[in-house]
C-alpha cells in the first residue's frame, strides 16, 4: 500500500525524524487515568452498597454484580443512577489531576440529619511510577484485594444506624474535599452542580471501624461515623 511505501522509504533514507514520529505513534500508558477508573469504580460501588444496606429504596431496586468475587448491589432507580454517575464523573477529573482529598457518603434522614457516614481519606497522591500496563496490573491487583476486604467488612458491620434508617425515610448524600479548607457536597436530585459545605453534623461519634490501605498506587483510611442520638432513641431514652 501507499503507507508502507511511504515507511519503507522514511526508514530506507535514514530519516532520524520520521523514525521518531513511527515510534511515538504508540499511546503511552496513563497510569493516572487507570488509577483513577480503579478508585471510581470502587466509590461508585461503595455508594450503593451502603444505599443498600442504610435504606432508601426496597431490596427490588437493586440488582447485583460482583467486585473481585463478592457480590455488591447496586441501585437500578433511575434517581439514584443519575446522581451517582454525575457524582463519579467529577470525581474521576479530581483522581485524574490529585485534587481529591477525602469521600465521603452519607446516609441522611428528613430532618437532613446525618445517620452515618462512611469517609475515605487520600492521604498520599497518585504514584505514577507504574509506567507499563503490565506493571499497573500487579498493583492494581493487590489494591482491589484491599478495597474488596472493605466492602465486604461494610456490609456485614451491624449497627445501629442501619435498624434506625431502616424505619425511616432516608437519602444517599455524596461530599467530597479537595482541599484542607473546602467541602463540596451534591446537590440533589436533578441540579448537576456542587455546593460549598460548612457545616459540620452534630454529635457524630467514630465507630470502630476503620481501614488503612497501603498500597503503591495510593494510601486511603476509611472510617465510619455514626449520630450518637442514633442508641438513645433505639433505646427509647429520647
Amino acid at each position: 500500500s501507499a503507507s508502507v511505501q511511504l515507511l519503507d522509504y522514511a526508514l530506507d533514507m535514514g530519516d532520524r525524524r520520521d523514525m521518531e514520529i513511527v515510534r511515538l505513534g504508540r499511546k503511552a500508558f496513563d497510569g493516572r487515568r487507570a488509577i483513577a477508573n480503579l478508585l471510581v469504580q470502587y466509590f461508585d460501588l461503595l455508594s450503593h452498597s451502603i444505599l443498600f444496606i442504610f435504606g432508601g429504596y426496597p431490596a427490588n431496586c437493586f440488582e447485583t454484580l460482583n467486585y473481585c468475587g463478592v457480590i455488591v448491589h447496586r441501585c437500578i432507580e433511575k434517581e439514584a443512577q443519575i446522581y451517582v454517575d454525575t457524582c463519579m464523573r467529577t470525581i474521576h477529573r479530581w483522581l485524574q489531576y490529585s485534587k481529591l482529598r477525602k469521600f465521603s457518603a452519607a446516609i441522611r434522614d428528613q430532618s437532613n440529619r446525618t445517620i452515618v457516614e462512611y469517609v475515605i481519606v487520600i492521604s498520599r497522591a497518585l504514584y505514577t511510577g507504574a509506567k507499563r500496563i503490565d506493571e499497573f496490573d500487579s498493583l492494581a491487583a493487590e489494591l482491589k484485594a484491599h478495597l474488596r476486604r472493605s466492602i465486604l467488612h461494610i456490609q456485614c458491620a451491624g449497627s445501629d444506624a442501619e435498624l434506625y434508617a431502616n424505619n425511616r425515610k432516608v437519602r444517599l448524600v455524596l461530599s467530597a474535599q479537595i482541599n484542607k479548607h473546602t467541602s463540596i457536597r451534591k446537590h440533589r436530585p436533578m441540579e448537576y452542580v456542587w455546593e460549598e459545605c460548612t457545616n459540620i453534623p452534630e454529635r457524630m461519634i467514630m465507630k470502630p471501624y476503620g481501614e488503612h490501605i497501603v498500597s503503591k498506587l495510593v494510601q486511603l483510611s476509611i472510617v465510619r461515623y455514626e449520630n450518637e442520638y442514633l442508641q438513645e432513641e433505639n433505646d427509647g431514652d429520647v
